[in-house]
């Protein structure tokens, strides 16, 4: 298996670390203007500033993660569609800083985040049409396959970064040894993504609750968008090679 270095992700608690942050942070916690970001795990402006509009917020988010709307969200939560344009990369970055168990460098990170780009475009979601609960709160269902595409990936990048890996030196980098391994991985995604492979249908929930210091805004719980965001795409392969590692 691989011998590079890897993260540590045994004490990781997925609740705490799968929402997405962005150097723009009011473009991930939420939708505002961009003189006045929105509180973080807060929600506001044209996008959710009425029970009517909550659906448009999670399609909007999912359209921008997954297929790189950067119009469609700009004009849902209120920005410049430059804004969002210009902090997509480090929504990704976040993606593979979250997800990936391997330090890369900036040139593995760079290809990677391109490879990011097609795999999040062959996701398959579709936002149902929200619910108002009894308690004001607001219920927007997502359907969600999640697309099956590292599990495999993983298992043949393995296979010829060890075959290559013996024929490097004892004292090689170890960062260009990561982007080899890198390189192997995103090779057999795309081979992947030639015939893409979904599991099962899965809901997953997102609940916006109006604050109570403002009725415009509306607050919600960043696990439900960090679940939302993993139920697409099978990253937890990615954990079970460094399992695999560790016990080879």
């Amino acid at each position: 298996m691989n011998t590079f270095y890897s993260k540590s992700r045994n004490i990781r608690s997925f609740s705490l670390i799968l929402i997405l942050t962005l150097c723009i942070s009011a473009i991930l916690s939420g939708c505002g203007k961009p003189s006045e970001p929105a509180p973080s795990g807060t929600a506001s402006g044209s996008a959710v500033n009425n029970m009517s509009n909550q659906q448009l917020f999670v399609q909007s988010y999912l359209n921008l993660l997954c297929k790189q709307d950067f119009q469609g969200y700009a004009n849902a939560c209120g920005f410049n569609v430059s804004e969002v344009e210009s902090a997509y990369p480090d929504l990704l970055d976040n993606v593979i800083d979250i997800f990936l168990t391997y330090e890369l460098n900036d040139s593995a990170t760079e290809k990677f985040r391109e490879e990011l780009k097609e795999i999040f475009n062959h996701c398959k979601y579709e936002v149902k049409e929200q619910t108002e609960n009894e308690d004001g709160s607001c219920s927007v269902n997502v359907e969600v396959q999640k697309l099956a595409v590292f599990k495999d990936a993983l298992s043949a990048a393995n296979k010829d970064y060890d075959k290559w890996v013996k024929k490097q030196p004892k004292d090689a980098d170890e960062e260009k040894l990561t982007e080899k391994f890198i390189d192997y991985v995103i090779a057999h995604c795309k081979e992947e993504l030639e015939s893409p492979k979904y599991k099962d249908p899965k809901t997953i929930t997102i609940i916006l609750t109006p604050s109570p210091e403002n009725p415009d805004v509306y607050n919600y719980d960043s696990k439900d968008l960090g679940n939302l965001q993993a139920a697409l795409v099978d990253f937890g392969a990615w954990d079970k090679d460094v399992e695999d590692e560790k016990v080879s």
